[in-house]
């Protein structure tokens, strides 16, 4: 299951509601229209993916398939966000197109505790111990 795996690398609720999301989000934008890529184009900022996304029109009717839902494309989503809103909360900023994602989540890995951030909560996910999940 997924969302094992996904616990089993120190993922907590919040992440993985984080990556559902925007693989969600991201279903529904390549089917609307042009890539983000090709609105963005080379050396695009965060801020500007940002604006684009809050100005894009998506049909949220359309089922989102379960295959999308990969281990592979949550963790993706999770570095995209940790290379862009991520480091912009804490006043920083990528530029370029080449930008080494496993760096970015080894420094906001040690210099935020990223992946030991959480809040006592009811379970949203299934959790082998059961039971509310406390930070």
């Amino acid at each position: 299951m997924v969302v094992n795996d996904l616990r089993s690398l120190g993922w907590k609720d919040w992440h993985i509601l984080l990556g559902i999301k925007n693989v969600a989000m991201n279903y529904w934008l390549e089917r609307s229209g042009p890539s983000i890529a090709t609105v963005l184009g080379p050396g695009a900022t965060s801020k500007k993916l940002e604006d684009l996304l809050k100005q894009q029109q998506w049909d949220t009717k359309v089922p989102v398939p379960a295959s999308e839902f990969s281990r592979e494309n949550l963790d993706f989503q999770i570095g995209l966000v940790m290379a862009g809103s991520e480091l912009r909360r804490i006043g920083l900023e990528l530029y370029g197109p080449d930008i080494d994602v496993s760096a970015v989540r080894e420094f906001l890995t040690r210099r935020t505790a990223y992946w030991n951030v959480d809040v006592e909560h009811e379970e949203i996910f299934p959790h082998e111990a059961g039971g509310p999940v406390s930070a």
